[in-house]
């Protein structure tokens, strides 16, 4: 059996022989199982299985193996192209061409029809969710400083390493993943998020690997008989600040502000016995690569900012931070009140401090971190 397929839209997981074929008394297995070139810049998908001459093959209408896909990014699904299949009798002759010795595939109202339904996406083990509220791709870390920094985001960011569907019998027993981060622009902490050792087992993230710009996360679970979670949960959690000398090196002028790209990569997965998660009868998850390595593992690009005009950092533009401004109106470089702090537009500095900076300040009354006037949406990665 031979399946076409278009790799940018769907992406190969597995294909199996169904229990019809393996059940056969003279089932002796399947040499090509495999995601092979079929020349083209063409992939493709491909099952032969070897029954014995003495063995008594299936009748009737059966199916004959299980192939399982996945969808690339949010691409969407399209419908794989069936190729064919080739059917033979015990003694070897073709089942669908009698007496054609080179036995050329079925079409597909000859050989049965194949219906192939790729994975929902949601099915996927993988770190993020689209459609669950929280960090995904994009986020605003905010610098504010004080009590009234109390929102996501506000001095302090907390992004949540999720597991989605690892229905693997034996549970879940470890997780790892690896941060890759500028450290001049963040201080990142990481901690266990109590769902691996939610059922009971004892959890030790104590290999976990620091150096300056790269967090290695691993935990690893000890209980004996007792199972590992199953299903969906919070693996852990990342703690992101922006880095303290942050504030003398940005202003509170328009479109301030560094875009800079936290890489999660590694991303492994292990059953309570060490092996990749799999289902009962050893086939690996949806969204499992050979190894334990978790197809889908989410970046995260976050615009470290100040909310424009924002003064004195409290995620709250104010009368405060009206007087603050009004205090140093007129000031210019070279005047012991001038602070470039303060010298708001144009976003280049014109070394003074005048209407246009108070303006800034005034026009801005009321906007907050969680509702910026204007809007300060976080800007994408750099092309």
């Amino acid at each position: 059996m031979v399946v076409d397929y278009d790799e940018t839209i769907v992406q190969f997981i597995s294909v199996a022989p169904s229990p019809a074929v393996t059940g056969i008394a003279g089932f002796i297995g399947c040499p090509f199982a495999d995601n092979p070139d079929l020349g083209g810049g063409n992939l493709g998908v491909r099952l032969e299985c070897d029954i014995a001459v003495g063995g008594g093959g299936p009748t009737g209408t059966v199916t004959l193996g299980t192939i399982t896909v996945g969808t690339i990014a949010s691409q969407g699904s399209t419908p794989l192209i069936y190729v064919g299949t080739r059917l033979f009798a015990k003694d070897g002759t073709c089942l669908h061409d009698s007496g054609n010795a080179a036995c050329p595939p079925a079409a597909q109202h000859e050989g049965g029809s194949v219906t192939i339904v790729p994975v929902d996406a949601s099915a996927l083990v993988k770190d993020a969710r689209p459609d669950q509220p929280g960090i995904q791709d994009l986020a605003n870390l905010w610098l504010c400083e004080g009590a009234t920094c109390t929102e996501n985001g506000e001095g302090m960011l907390v992004i949540e390493e999720w597991v989605f569907n690892a229905n693997d019998p034996d549970g879940l027993g470890a997780y790892e993943f690896q941060l890759k981060f500028d450290h001049k622009i963040f201080d990142i902490e990481v901690e266990d998020a109590s769902f691996l050792g939610s059922t009971g087992r004892a959890v030790n993230c104590g290999m976990t690997i620091v150096t300056e710009n790269d967090i290695r996360f691993g935990c690893v679970s000890t209980g004996g008989s007792v199972p590992g979670p199953t299903g969906s949960g919070v693996l852990a959690r990342i703690y992101v600040r922006p880095e303290a000398d942050l504030k003398y090196r940005l202003t509170p002028g328009q479109e301030n502000g560094v875009v800079r790209t936290i890489l999660d990569e590694n991303c492994e997965l292990a059953d309570v016995l060490g092996d990749p998660l799999a289902d009962d009868k050893g086939n690996l998850l949806a969204g499992i690569l050979p190894g334990g390595l978790v197809a889908a593992c989410t970046d995260a690009t976050m615009t470290v900012r100040i909310l424009e005009a924002d003064l004195n950092l409290d995620c709250d533009v104010s009368i405060i931070d009206d007087q603050m401004i009004a205090f140093r109106y007129g000031a210019f470089f070279g005047d012991l009140l001038f602070d470039p702090w303060f010298d708001l537009e144009p976003a280049s500095k014109d070394f003074d401090v005048d209407i246009k900076d108070l303006q800034k300040v005034f026009g801005r009354n009321g906007s907050t971190c969680q509702a910026p006037v204007p809007d300060q949406p976080p800007s994408p990665p750099p092309p």
